[in-house]
């Protein structure tokens, strides 16, 4: 993550925040990781899509992301038949969105 933001501030040399968001990404069957039923800022409603938290270097002269991770919704992460399907890590728990935007502010900057 460090190694991209470096190349990002080289590229737009004037960051001026870190920005984090969600995206939903639409989909229509249930067997992509993460698949639920879910609120999408993306398409304005609840609709079945995954969902990745962002984090975003921004300036004046634009963003660029420099981590992303998928969010799995608690109805993912209590079945683990259906993690074992989808080839999920046994290592993997539940995570709120506020959790993942924190990892991630977290290694951007060094905490963890």
């Amino acid at each position: 993550m460090r190694r991209l933001a470096l190349k990002l501030e080289a590229e737009l040399p004037d960051i001026e925040a870190l920005v984090l968001d969600d995206t939903g990404f639409p989909k229509k069957g249930k067997h992509s990781v993460g698949v639920a039923r879910q609120y999408s800022g993306t398409l304005g409603r609840t609709d079945n899509c995954q969902v990745a938290v962002s984090l975003h270097l921004a300036g004046e002269k634009g963003s660029g992301c420099i981590g992303m991770r998928l969010y799995l919704p608690a109805e993912w992460t209590f079945a683990p038949e259906r993690l074992r399907k989808a080839r999920v890590p046994e290592d993997v728990s539940f995570e709120t969105k506020r959790d993942i935007a924190l990892g991630l502010l977290g290694r951007a900057l060094g905490w963890r």
